[in-house]
Order: C-alpha cells, then structure tokens, then sequence
C-alpha cells in the first residue's frame, strides 16, 4: 500500500527556505513525513489513497446496505448468489456527495439482496470498486497531467515510460498515478521518461496502454495534507529542542512546558475526518 500525501507533503516540506529546514536532514524528514501520514490514517480510521478491493457484505434487512469503509466508484456489484446488479437498480448513498458510505435498491427495481445457493447470508455481497477518501473525487481527485509519448503501446510489464510532459510529477517518485484503471506509484523522473516502483498497484491490474492515454494525477484530500505538515513540522522541530506548539501545567513545583505531540490545528483536521462507527 502507499500514501500519495507522503509525496506530496515531502515536495511541500522540503521546498521550504534553509531557514526552515536543514537539507542533509531531507532522509529524516521523509521519515517524518510517511509516520505523520500514518498516524492521519489510524487517528481518522480512513486511507486517503485509492485501492481497488473486492469487499464482502452480509444480506441486509431491507434495500439498504452498509459499507464498512469509504467507497469512491464501484466497477461490479454481485448479489449473494453471483448474479450482477446493474448501476440502474441502485443508488450509492449520499447521493450527490463523497465518498460513499453504503448502496440502495431503488424502488422501481425488481432486484432484490439474495442469500448464496447454500441459503448462506454473511458476507455473500461483493462489491468491487475503488475504495479511499476523498470528498473531491467527482471533479479534482483525478487531475489529468499528461499523455504517454511512447512509440507503441504500453506493454503490462514496462516500468520506465515516456510521457508527453513530465512537468507535473516530482522527480524523486512517491505519487500515485492513473492510466485507464491502472494503479502505479512514481519512482523517479528524467526528462519526460518515468519509472514506476511496478505495474497494477493497490489492487489494481497491470495492462496495455494505447499512445496517447491520459495520465492522471492523485490529489490527496487538502487538509490531510495540512495536517500532515502541520504535525511533521512538530516533531522536526523537537528534534533541535524548538517547539512548534507546547503545553503549560502550573504545579507546585512551577510551570512545567511541555510540547504538543499533535499541534491544534492537525488535531482539528484530524477530528472532521474521523469515522464514526
């Protein structure tokens, strides 16, 4: 699994002035930055990246179901006994909204939550999409950046391509890359060749790609990326005794200072984006 805002927050971080950072300290920071990434992830109870999974439901009582996680675009949908509902016989709830949080036959349909041919319940619903969190994913999640350049098309095994432009990618790799419904996380730059650390990542399927495919960009939710920042810039500051945000107690014995692990601002973030179950 990888986190597009590890990338994304390490080109912000390290784009700051000397001032602000020290740059042999850049292999500490990235550290930082990918444990601050993590901690968004488990304090919110959400992954603020794509993946293609296959997950599995129990029939439900009535025409609603549940996810137990943040659905983002479904590709199959299969009732208990393997049959296929079609887009037409349901809604994903909330209906104008992202991401969504469960799946609603509609009232016209015929279609109704069956058990499997053994008359089993639990977990016989499949859904098959792209599951993340990103409020943005109708219109920004996916920012287009480019097109392939190579010769002929793209075989499913090549990790070094052409692109047409390479200007929207970080030469040092970490971001999370779209051709049709393939998956890949950057690795590195030269020019406008890219190399990708594999093929038909998080889940999804390696596959050929025609000249002249789109490329697309992941864009990670904007306040997790603050937060993220926000709470790596803490701890690179306590490590030379600097303290971003700190905490006073008043005892007998004076006030006692001490630094805020999780400065307010990222604990605040962090809180709008919790799940509640």
């Amino acid at each position: 699994m990888f986190v597009d805002h590890v990338a994304r927050c390490d080109s912000e971080f390290k784009g700051k002035p000397l001032g602000v950072r020290v740059a042999f300290d850049d292999a500490v920071i990235e550290k930082i930055i990918d444990a601050a990434s993590r901690y968004c992830d488990d304090a919110t109870g959400r992954r603020f990246y794509p993946r293609v999974e296959t997950r599995y439901f129990t029939v439900p009582n009535g025409c609603q179901l549940w996810f137990d996680d943040d659905l983002l675009a479904v590709t199959s949908l299969l009732n208990g006994e393997g049959t296929a509902i079609t887009s037409g016989d349901y809604n994903l709830l909330p209906r104008n909204e992202y991401p969504k949080y469960a799946v609603r036959l509609t009232e016209t349909t015929s279609v109704y939550w069956q058990v499997d041919t053994n008359s089993n319940s639990e977990y016989v619903i499949s859904v098959t999409g792209v599951w993340g969190y990103n409020e943005l994913y109708a219109t920004r999640a996916w920012k287009l950046i480019t097109t392939l350049n190579e010769v002929g098309i793209l075989n499913a095994t090549d990790t070094t391509f052409t692109l047409t432009s390479a200007a929207g990618l970080d030469a040092t790799g970490g971001q999370i890359i779209k051709i049709d419904n393939e998956l890949m996380q950057t690795k590195s730059k030269a020019g406008a060749d890219l190399t990708v650390e594999a093929r038909g990542e998080n889940g999804s399927t390696a596959a050929t790609h025609a000249i002249a495919s789109s490329v697309y960009l992941w864009m990670v939710q904007p306040e997790v990326v603050e937060a993220t920042l926000e709470i790596t810039n803490g701890i690179y500051k306590r490590r030379t005794g600097e303290n971003a945000e700190s905490s006073s107690v008043l005892t007998t014995g004076g006030v006692i200072i001490t630094p805020r692990d999780i400065p307010d601002l990222a604990r605040g973030i962090l809180m709008k984006f919790a799940r509640i179950v």
